[in-house]
């Protein structure tokens, strides 16, 4: 008995595309006479590696699917480099089989591009987050599939870390990038002057370095005492009474850094009288006595009970004409 018989062709709408790019093959099952068979269909691509997507649901070579007669479509995907010869097998209920060729030359895609590194304007102070804008640009035309990450070293010792995206990101660690315009904030945690290096890679493999250099301004340091002293006994009065805050005195001053000068004395101490803190604000040229003696007179009474501060602790802090305050320094009135 003569078996049924048929015609089957196949074509590819290319035969150039990137890896992992989808590629429309066109079918056609044109059945000689009576017809009236089923047909299943499966590939193979010539040891390369690929998947044809077919009604939704995607097969790896050699898996058979059923087909229809007439004109239908799938989407074949390269995975590996080279030329795909993709050798499309129908086989008919009557047992009849035919087969078709599509060759696709698959390339891999790169997208080479260009960097920018820029920092945000002003001054760099210390321990205060500044932001840095790293700009991808791609030279030609930017596939939206790939992605872009970044890496950052530092010339020498830590010297901060970014935080991104609700993370925070330490120095050697991958920071997921946005194409174009990425900005990040970075967090100085010294006052050193030191490089940033970048390295940026895309999913193509492509990479580019960039660096900025940061300057920053370290903070003021206060050094400080706080003491009372008896002046002017003598006579039938005897002495008066002084509590003094010293912000430079025989080991040491307060200090200000990068050509910065020192502005304004923050001074909290506690109030025997009222039991509860007292804060004085002083600018810095307010300070009486020159040269190591520089202190702040903050009472003076002429009898040493009446004294609110005696004996008491305080904390004191200076600022900076860059607006920076100084770490707090403790410590408690002593007697002279």
């Amino acid at each position: 008995m003569r078996r049924k018989d048929y015609t089957f062709t196949a074509s590819g709408t290319l035969q150039q595309a990137y890896i992992g790019e989808q590629v429309d093959v066109n079918f056609n099952i044109s059945e000689i006479g009576i017809g009236g068979d089923t047909y299943v269909m499966y590939f193979s691509a010539n040891g390369n590696n690929g998947s044809f997507e077919y009604a939704g649901t995607s097969y790896s070579a050699g898996e058979s699917f059923d087909v229809p007669v007439g004109a239908f479509s799938g989407k074949y995907v390269g995975t590996t480099e080279g030329n795909h010869n993709i050798t499309f097998t129908v086989r008919s209920s009557s047992d009849v089989e035919k087969t078709a060729d599509v060759n696709i030359n698959y390339e891999r895609y790169e997208e080479p591009f260009e960097l920018t590194v820029s920092q945000a304007p002003g001054e760099r102070l210390e321990e205060e987050p500044f932001n840095i804008t790293v700009i991808t640009n791609a030279v030609g035309t930017h596939d939206p599939a790939v992605t872009y990450q970044m890496t950052f070293s530092f010339n020498g010792n830590r010297v901060g870390y970014f935080f991104y995206g609700g993370n925070r990101y330490d120095e050697g660690e991958t920071i997921p990038l946005n194409y174009g315009s990425t900005n990040l904030t970075f967090y100085p945690e010294t006052p050193n002057t030191f490089t940033i290096d970048f390295e940026v890679e895309n999913s193509t493999g492509h990479s580019k370095s960039g660096s900025t250099f940061v300057d920053t301004l370290g903070r003021p340091v206060a050094l400080v005492k706080g003491e009372k002293h008896n002046v002017s006994c003598g006579g039938l009065n005897g002495c008066d009474y002084q509590v003094r805050i010293y912000t430079c005195f025989d080991i040491g001053c307060s200090e200000a850094y990068g050509g910065a000068t020192l502005d304004q004395v923050e001074i909290r101490i506690f109030n025997r009288s009222t039991n509860r803190w007292d804060t004085r604000l002083f600018n810095y040229n307010e300070a009486t006595g020159s040269g190591v003696d520089r202190y702040f007179m903050l009472e003076e009474e002429p009898r040493e009970s009446r004294l609110k501060y005696l004996d008491q602790d305080f904390e004191v802090r200076v600022r900076d004409t860059n607006g920076q305050w100084s770490d707090k320094v403790t410590g408690r009135v002593v007697r002279v």
